[in-house]
């Protein structure tokens, strides 16, 4: 089989335009599963929280100090989605500005700016945060099993 020659695109090769969408797509994605797991382990430390009697109160009484952590680290990632979103929404709101100023069509985000640095580790924070307040839980409802 005949390789392309320098410069030919290949069969499975994907427009720029193309990527970034699908990009911007599972970035959405993953921030709507992160923030739903997230007010999960909420709702789960607002009940055993508010727990009277049985196994959730034993796990209230006996881990307090972890429960807390737990609910803080899903408060944290959805602080770092608020973070994440406010400095899209800047982002875009700067570059509309600027185009319209211009009087462009067309524009193109400073890749070297800190809110477009700071959507990318804001994105991670907020998963990184959210995956360790569900392993957090997780731990927690096996030691009190």
């Amino acid at each position: 089989m005949a390789s392309p020659g320098p410069g030919a695109v290949p069969a499975n090769a994907m427009a720029r335009s193309d990527a970034e969408a699908w990009r911007d797509t599972a970035a959405i994605r993953l921030s709507d599963r992160v923030r739903a797991l997230a007010l999960g382990v909420l709702a789960f430390f607002w009940a055993v929280m508010s727990a009277d009697n049985g196994p959730a109160a034993h796990i209230h009484i006996a881990h307090r100090r972890w429960l807390m952590i737990t609910a803080a680290l899903a408060v944290l990632s959805l602080l770092f989605d608020l973070f994440h979103s406010l400095a899209n929404f800047r982002q875009s709101d700067l570059l509309v500005h600027e185009m319209e100023r211009k009087k462009q069509t067309a524009g193109q985000m400073n890749p070297k700016s800190f809110l477009y640095r700071s959507q990318g580790w804001a994105l991670w924070l907020k998963v990184a945060l959210c995956i360790a307040s569900c392993l957090s839980l997780l731990l927690l409802v096996g030691v009190s099993l």
